[in-house]
């Protein structure tokens, strides 16, 4: 997502830079107001479950200790 002002595209455009891939973040609130975990929907675990399946994905929650700077 970008996380800028909308003319910074423009801007680095101007000095010849383009665009490599579209990055797109998004949260969601696991925990509701009383403190318990809240249920996704089924869709959405549906999903889920068949992206965990397929070759060569994996998925790992951020560890900051493990980052490179790459």
């Amino acid at each position: 997502m970008p996380y800028h002002k909308k003319y910074y595209r423009e801007f680095f455009e101007a000095y010849g830079f383009k665009n490599y891939y579209e990055q797109y973040s998004y949260h969601r609130e696991v925990y509701g107001k009383d403190g318990k975990i809240t249920e996704f929907p089924p869709r959405i675990m549906k999903i889920a479950e068949w992206l965990s399946k397929r070759p060569g994905y994996s998925f790992q929650h951020f560890e900051i200790a493990r980052k490179t700077n790459s």
